[in-house]
Formats: structure tokens, C-alpha cells, sequence
């Protein structure tokens, strides 16, 4: 590759790299193609020769790590303190591999240090770049900035664990649905009247455990609720893991997470045919949530 900037790799290959088969293209279109493409990506892109020496970088390296270009190449990417301790052993398995002839290794995350001491968590994918003869020139790591990804995984695992403990303060069957419609959240009673396990039911919808006609109103009912965000009592049919069916009278309410803005149903269930079900449920739970979801 002409761009890499290393002095070991200068050589101009005569034809397309395998990986750059452009039929109707010259090589000298088909690297400026590359240039451009390496020069202005979201993402950060660095070269490393099989020595393991920074050869190269893109200028979103500088924009995310606040290291200049000539701070780092040259450098061994194991020394430049660019990355974490545990970061630094799973990169060193990835690239030893990608030296080898892996031609890509699946992505992972690790964790950055900026220039200013900031840990910075990255997804990163290693790629190994052939030449002709099939030796490794060099390998290509992009690191994809997820820091939103990470803090919405927290907010997100915050919000399940606060419902959790919510929703097993109260004694009647309640369920918390994403906007999939799959269970995130279930109560101990819930998982007792629905005769599953919470390993079995969470992530999983009505159409994977409930006869057709029953989930296909289940599904209608938290739909109109999704689109409309207005409450929804309905009285339904259930039929449980053992085969009986009930007569339950559901309650839904769209409430939004202040700390993420994403939309989640929640659901208390009171079993009619045989009066259980308490008539406060609804009410124990909806003051307990409803500061959390900025109602």
C-alpha cells in the first residue's frame, strides 16, 4: 500500500490487491479511492506493519485520542500507552492471529487512553491486508466510538434493575414490554400465573408461548398503546402453561424513560375469574415508576 508511509512497504504492486478487485478501474484510481475513504471516515483507522509498529493513521485518530499523527508512528502499538491493561492482552491475541492469515477477526470492545488521561471505551475490528505473494503487509484497525452505546446499556440495565424491584413489591401479575413487544421486566408473580420461568420468558413475545388468536390481541392492545400513549383496560382470555384459561383484566400504560427517551410498556394484571388480583396494584406501582420515567 503506497499511503502506509513505512519505508519497508514502498514497493508499487502492479496489480489490484485481492481485496481491491475493481474490474474497470486503474490501481492508481483504485488507491486514491482508498485515500479518500481512509482520510475521511467516522471512524478511527490505524496501520500496523507485522513488526507491529504505527505506520499509519487517519485524522479521526487525532479528533478522538487528541494525540498528534507524529506523537504516534513509529511507535510499537503495544508501548504508544494508547490502551488499557486489559485492553492491550486482548489486542495483542487479535493481532497475533490476523499475522497468521486471519483475514478478519470478529469485532470487540476495548477501552482507549486519550492524551489527556480520558478511558475512552471503542469497538474495535482488526483486518490483515495480503500482498501478492501472500505475506502480511500490514493490519488495519478500526475503532468505532461507542460511548453512547455504553451509557445506554447502563441507563438501560439502571431502569431494568429499578423495575425489577418495583414491580416484585407488588402482588398482582405485572410485565414490562420494549417497543418489540418483548418482555424486559417480569415479576415473581407474573412468571408463577404465566407457569414459566423469567429465564424463559424474558426477550421472548406472547406469539411464543400463547395460542394465536390470544397473542394476536395482546399484540393489537399494546399497539394501540405504542401509537396512541394512552391507557388501555381490557378484559381477555389467557391461557396459561398448563392449559387453563382465565379471564384477567389488563391494564397498559406507555410510560418513557427520562434517561434514554425510549418507550416502554408496563402492564398489571387482575385475575377475574376467580377474584384474586388486587385492585391497588396499578396504583402501588405507577407512583413508584412514574418519577423515574419523568411522568
Amino acid at each position: 500500500m503506497v499511503f502506509m508511509g513505512d519505508s519497508t512497504m514502498t514497493e508499487t504492486p502492479t496489480g489490484d490487491p485481492p481485496s481491491c478487485d475493481f474490474s474497470e478501474r486503474s490501481l492508481e484510481d483504485s488507491l486514491c479511492l482508498y485515500r479518500y475513504l481512509f482520510e475521511h471516515s467516522g471512524d478511527v483507522i490505524v496501520m500496523v506493519n507485522p513488526e507491529g509498529i504505527i505506520i499509519e493513521l487517519n485524522p479521526r485518530f487525532e479528533t478522538e485520542t487528541g494525540y498528534r499523527k507524529e506523537e504516534v508512528v513509529g511507535k510499537h502499538f503495544l508501548s504508544a500507552n494508547l490502551l488499557t491493561r486489559d485492553s492491550l492482552d486482548q489486542v495483542r491475541d487479535k493481532f497475533q492471529r490476523l499475522m497468521t492469515g486471519v483475514a478478519t477477526e470478529p469485532a470487540f470492545d476495548i477501552e482507549a487512553r486519550t492524551k489527556d488521561g480520558r478511558i475512552v471505551p471503542f469497538e474495535l475490528q482488526g483486518s490483515s491486508i495480503p500482498g501478492k505473494d501472500g505475506k502480511i503487509l500490514a493490519v488495519q484497525a478500526t475503532f468505532r466510538g461507542i460511548a453512547r452505546r455504553k451509557q445506554y446499556e447502563k441507563d438501560l440495565k439502571d431502569l431494568k434493575d429499578f423495575l425489577e424491584t418495583v414491580v416484585n413489591a407488588v402482588p398482582d401479575p405485572i410485565f414490562v414490554k420494549d417497543h418489540l413487544h418483548r418482555w424486559v421486566v417480569l415479576n415473581d408473580a407474573f412468571c408463577e400465573f404465566i407457569g414459566r420461568s423469567r429465564k424463559q420468558l424474558v426477550g421472548r413475545s406472547d406469539f411464543d408461548f400463547f395460542p394465536r388468536r390470544e397473542a394476536e390481541i395482546f399484540w393489537k392492545r399494546d399497539s394501540q398503546v405504542f401509537s396512541s400513549g394512552q391507557a388501555n383496560v381490557n378484559k381477555e382470555s389467557f391461557t396459561d402453561a398448563a392449559g387453563r384459561t382465565h379471564i384477567i383484566l389488563t391494564r397498559k400504560q406507555l410510560f418513557q424513560y427520562a434517561g434514554t427517551g425510549e418507550k416502554f410498556l408496563i402492564g398489571v394484571i387482575q385475575i377475574q375469574d376467580d377474584r384474586k388480583g388486587s385492585k391497588t396494584g396499578w396504583g402501588q406501582m405507577g407512583k413508584r415508576v412514574r418519577g423515574l420515567m419523568g411522568k
